[in-house]
C-alpha cells in the first residue's frame, strides 16, 4: 500500500509541477516502479486498486511524466504488462508505445493467446515466459538493462502472476 500511495503522490506532484512550470514538468516518474505496483495489485488480488493503478500508469505515460528511463532501459516486460492491462480493459486506456515495446516475440505471442480458454495451449508460452524471466533476472548496470534488473522482482515473475490473475478474472 505504501507503493500505491507513493505512486499517487508522485503523480500529483508531477502534475502540479508541470502546471506551475508552463508544461515543463519533472519527467521523473518511474515507469518501472509504477508498473510493478500494478502487477503487485493483481498478484495480491486487489483488482480495484490494480485498475486504478493501471489508469495512473497510462496517465503518467501519456503526460510525459515517465521519461526517467522509459526510452533508455527498454523494459520489455513492463511494456508487456501495460499492454496486457490495456488488452484486458479494451478501449479504456491506450498509449503510443515506442517500437522497442514490441521486440520480444514471446510477449507478442502471449498477448495474442492469454485469453485462450484451453490452458494447454498457453502452457508452453507461460513456461517460455518463466525461462525468459529467469534469463532476464540480472542486476542492471549503468549501461546494461535487464527486464527484471530490480532485486525486488528478480525472483517474482510478476508478468506470469498478472496473466494468471487476468485469466481468473475472465473465468478461464
Amino acid at each position: 500500500r505504501y507503493y500505491l500511495f507513493y505512486d499517487r503522490l508522485d503523480y500529483f506532484w508531477h502534475t502540479k509541477m508541470t502546471h506551475a512550470h508552463n508544461g515543463q514538468g519533472l519527467e521523473m516518474q518511474s515507469f518501472e516502479r509504477i508498473t510493478n505496483s500494478l502487477a503487485y495489485c493483481f498478484m495480491l488480488g486487489w483488482t480495484e486498486q490494480a485498475i486504478y493503478q493501471g489508469h495512473l500508469v497510462y496517465a503518467a505515460m501519456n503526460q510525459g511524466h515517465q521519461l526517467c528511463r522509459y526510452g533508455i532501459s527498454h523494459k520489455h516486460a513492463h511494456a508487456f504488462m501495460l499492454r496486457l492491462f490495456a488488452d484486458w480493459r479494451g478501449n479504456d486506456v491506450s498509449h503510443p508505445f515506442l517500437e522497442w515495446a514490441y521486440e520480444v516475440p514471446l510477449y507478442e505471442g502471449l498477448l495474442e493467446r492469454w485469453r485462450d480458454p484451453d490452458p494447454e495451449s498457453i502452457k508452453p508460452w507461460l513456461q517460455a515466459a518463466c525461462e525468459y524471466h529467469a534469463h532476464e533476472a540480472k542486476q542492471d548496470t549503468s549501461r546494461t538493462f535487464y527486464d527484471f534488473g530490480d532485486f525486488r522482482i528478480m525472483r517474482t515473475p510478476l508478468e506470469i502472476h498478472m496473466i494468471l490473475r487476468l485469466r481468473e478474472l475472465e473465468g478461464l
